[in-house]
């Protein structure tokens, strides 16, 4: 069932069956129309999006309760409300945003970012010298990593990077024109904020854990995905030369806002939640247990490509559809990863550096629909 939410992106609609379901994405689209075009309706229009989860809730709560499941069960509805939530907060931050593009090519990314999904860039030698340099004491620290043998991306990632370095990076994207075409593209002002600084190599494996249908290697389309938060795009920064073998970037052009049900979609996002984040530890028989008492339409999750078998025509189809950004060091691909497919390639042959850059949006009214979250009834 892995496969589900590829199948209803590339193949077709989903026949949402489930009542409950439909009605959360009916709720969910009247609000979506209320701050829209009438803001002062929103509270009562929350009510009902909060009401069609909580049925939505107790629509299984008894099957899972049996099998001491219940909490697993409200923590999946409850983080997919967030996303759901999330979505709601972005809209309002569109809304009230503004944006003045100062020139034609400032005006093509957005265009790009907002009908595709992504664009392209390239550092000026300057700008990528002056980065590589400010980098250089967290790259050194993770090729002596490489060289003492360490292949996790645990060992060869840096997530803090230090608050100069974020100023600069701010001051480059501000100064080449890429917050301001994220911010039109997108429709809500954004920054430079959260970093990974990661060496793959080929000995790494992270990747190797997941193999479907008893196949020996991953499957050829592992670790596609798409992102958690709505409001986050990313940004990709080769800081070294990256060709076939040093797994490039890709994305899956089709897949671009092709999802359909709210619902379906946030769940997807969430899958790992009800035995990640709740109060007890599910097994493996337990987890199985989980997804069979789902709705069917429940069962998919964003990170399917690890689980697509090789030669079907799942796969196939995702494979057609699939686009490198080969590149020399320099090369920066901006994306939506909510929207769209994607993956950081598995590294066969020679090493790659990159920088994933997080450009978070401001949403000041997220901590208001957090709260709404309260709502949704405990089990």
């Amino acid at each position: 069932m892995a496969s589900l939410a590829y199948e209803a992106d590339y193949q077709g609609e989903y026949t949402v069956k489930d009542r409950n379901i439909l009605l959360v994405d009916e709720a969910f689209q009247d609000l979506f129309e209320v701050v829209i075009q009438d803001r002062s309706a929103i509270n009562t229009k929350a009510f009902s999006l909060i009401k069609a989860l909580n049925d939505l809730l107790a629509s299984r709560l008894v099957s899972f309760a049996k099998r001491e499941l219940a909490p697993n069960w409200h923590c999946l509805i409850h983080h997919a409300a967030r996303l759901l939530f999330e979505r709601i907060a972005l809209l309002e931050a569109q809304l009230d945003s503004e944006c003045m593009i100062n020139t034609e090519q400032e005006l093509l990314l957005a265009s790009q970012f907002s009908e595709m999904g992504f664009y392209l860039h390239h550092f000026s030698p300057q700008q990528l010298g002056k980065l590589q340099s400010s980098l250089q004491p967290i790259l050194s620290t993770l090729k002596r990593k490489v060289l003492e043998g360490h292949s996790s991306r645990e060992k060869l990632s840096e997530n803090q990077i230090p608050r100069p370095i974020v100023e600069e990076l701010n001051v480059i994207f501000s100064q080449s024109g890429l917050l301001t075409s994220v911010h039109a593209g997108l429709g809500a002002a954004v920054s430079v904020s959260g970093f990974s600084l990661e060496i793959s190599v080929p000995k790494a494996e992270w990747w190797t854990s997941r193999s479907p249908h008893g196949q020996s290697q991953p499957a050829r389309t592992a670790y596609f995905h798409r992102d958690e938060t709505c409001f986050v795009p990313k940004a990709l920064l080769y800081l070294s030369d990256v060709n076939e073998d040093s797994g490039p970037f890709s994305i899956c052009p089709s897949s671009f806002k092709q999802e359909r049900s709210p619902m379906i979609s946030a769940v997807s996002r969430v899958w790992q939640y009800p035995y990640h984040l709740a109060s007890h530890e599910l097994n493996t028989v337990q987890i199985g247990e989980f997804k069979q008492g789902l709705p069917l339409e429940l069962r998919g999750n964003s990170h399917y490509g690890f689980d697509v078998p090789d030669d079907t025509d799942t796969s196939e189809a995702i494979l057609v559809d699939e686009r490198k950004f080969l590149g020399n060091s320099g090369t920066c691909i901006v994306f939506d990863g909510y929207n769209l497919l994607h993956r950081g390639g598995l590294c066969d042959v020679t090493p790659r550096v990159a920088l994933q850059i997080m450009l978070p949006a401001q949403v000041p009214s997220i901590a208001k629909w957090m709260n709404v979250l309260s709502g949704i009834r405990t089990v």
